[in-house]
């Protein structure tokens, strides 16, 4: 019987080992599908948003007819991903970012216009003017004019092969993965094979756990004693015991449920909330039953989503603003009969109006612009004399200043400074500090320093004027983020001069910092690395 038991057990390795590496295949499967819909559908939703984004930004121009405004407004979007048609009520194209407007036919025929514009979600079809497939979506900006953006779907459909040969890797590594993982449980001894398997946890960095079905901890990774604390190690300690009502809650749903899904709890830790995904996996072994828990941290997920949400939210806010002003000024113009005076106040709202709008979409622009470029591989720089720079930046804020009946000086200049980079933004950025230090400071003067060492170059604005307080510091390079909301608008102020000078300095692998006390004034420092 001993040699007929060794051979079964030699044949139910293999066996064992192909029937877990099918479950893990299958769950792979399962969850890429899941994926690439999730992905094809925030695709959409991106284009969507995209198309009312620019609709509502083209819309003053469409309604005075100023195509040649739009026309240029859309050429930023050449040879990007999105493609961006302005389409006449009568099919006409009147301005197209990435086609010859000759070249371009009547467009009353094609579906994603002809059709309800919005009514039918997005559109694929065969694109005869670019010789391929796009994805479509069309929004009415203003009276009867279409705004369509598309996107190639090789672009899509390139993310999706990427993602196919990440999950095809995926697929293999987690074959060979649960092989080992099984080989381990038949052909090692019980205390060993727990040793091992407690090696393979502490390789991963996610939190994970091996509980008994009384809610004993029986194995747990480094990362789960990070997250839990070593009372988890205690033979004596429970999973109840834990202040995570959730996610205990979580754990003895997952043993009486074989098919429960993962859950996205929220939990405490160490008075910082965090967001975990939690999954399991019920395991039996020889009538015993086992739960393996995974945590995975969507923390900084969560909160890039925030941000993202937030810019959306304060973008819409900051649009409106100027929008609502400029279309119930045109409102009164139509409907209210007025003098000279009148028609004067109401043109100059709509010009004041009109800059702020102007001024807010450039600086989205910009900022999305140098963003890119912090991506890009090569960054394009040249040599620039820094100090040169600076002096003829102090140049082009002058008249500003003086208007303001404040003084801007330069102070210890360093001869012969030298870094690569790119010179407008550099001066973009110095610019943006001058201009928020004479639009809040209150300062007498504006002091401009230059200092040098072996490897780095430091730019200085310094005001003497009313500080910022403390608490708005941490926060003072966020996207919008305004100390004195009602001045900062009323003085023109976008709320992204700060952020982009942030993303500016990113940009050429530098850093800016802030000094300030309330009362006696701000210090922003620019400490760029030297050629």
């Amino acid at each position: 019987m001993k040699p007929k038991r060794r051979y079964l057990g030699l044949f139910m390795v293999p066996l064992s080992i192909l029937a877990l590496v099918a479950i893990a295949v299958t769950l792979l499967v399962v969850l890429f599908h899941s994926f690439e819909h999730s992905y094809m559908r925030e695709a959409r939703e991106n284009l969507i948003q995209q198309a009312h984004f620019i609709s509502r930004a083209v819309a003053s121009d469409l309604q005075r007819n100023n195509l040649a405004a739009v026309a240029h407004y859309i050429e930023v979007f050449h040879e990007k991903p999105f493609r961006i048609t302005i389409i006449a009520k009568d099919g006409t194209v009147v301005a197209d970012s990435d086609a010859v407007l000759s070249k371009l036919e009547n467009h009353a025929d094609r579906p994603e216009v002809r059709e309800e514009v919005g009514a039918q979600g997005c559109i694929e079809r065969y694109s005869e003017t670019m010789q391929r497939s796009l994805l479509y979506y069309s929004v009415r900006a203003s009276e009867g004019w279409i705004v369509r953006v598309s996107m190639p779907m090789e672009v899509l459909g390139g993310a999706m092969t990427s993602m196919r040969w990440t999950a095809a890797i995926a697929i293999i590594l987690g074959a060979l993965l649960t092989a080992v993982v099984a080989l381990y449980l038949f052909l090692r001894e019980r205390d060993r094979e727990r040793n091992e398997f407690d090696t393979l946890f502490n390789t991963l960095r996610e939190p994970l756990l091996l509980l008994s079905y009384q809610g004993a901890v029986l194995s747990s990774n480094r990362a789960a004693v990070r997250l839990l604390g070593t009372k988890i190690n205690d033979p004596a300690f429970r999973m109840a015991q834990l202040k995570a009502p959730e996610l205990v809650d979580y754990v003895q749903s997952a043993f009486s449920d074989a098919e429960l899904h993962s859950r996205e709890i929220v939990f405490s830790d160490h008075g910082i909330q965090r967001s975990l995904l939690v999954r399991a996996v019920r395991l039996e072994r020889n009538g015993a039953l086992r739960l393996l828990l995974l945590l995975t941290d969507l923390t900084d997920l969560r909160r890039l989503e925030g941000i993202r949400s937030d810019f959306v939210a304060n973008v819409s806010h900051e649009i409106k603003t100027p929008l609502t002003a400029i279309v119930s000024t045109v409102e009164t113009l139509n409907d209210v009969p007025l003098d000279d005076a009148g028609r004067t106040k109401c043109y100059d709202i709509l010009a004041r109006q009109a800059r702020r709008l102007n001024a807010l979409v450039m600086d989205i622009l910009s900022l999305a612009a140098i963003e890119r470029r912090q991506s890009a591989k090569k960054r394009d720089f040249t040599e620039i004399r820094l100090d040169t720079l600076v002096a003829e930046t102090l140049s082009l804020c002058q008249d500003d200043v003086e208007r303001a009946q404040m003084q801007l000086r330069l102070q210890t200049p360093c001869p012969e400074v030298w870094i690569r980079g790119d010179a407008q933004l550099l001066e973009q950025a110095l610019v943006n500090l001058i201009t928020n230090a004479v639009r809040y400071s209150g300062s007498p003067d504006i002091v401009v320093g230059l200092q040098c060492d072996a490897t780095t170059a430091r730019v200085t604005v310094e005001d003497h004027g009313c500080g910022i307080a403390e608490e708005h510091l941490p926060r003072l390079f966020e996207r919008f983020y305004r100390v004195q909301k009602d001045r900062s608008r009323a003085c023109g102020g976008t709320g992204l001069g700060l952020a982009i000078v942030k993303h500016i300095l990113i940009l050429h692998r530098g850093r800016v910092t802030v000094n300030s006390t309330p009362g006696q004034g701000t210090c922003f420092t620019l400490t760029l690395p030297l050629k």
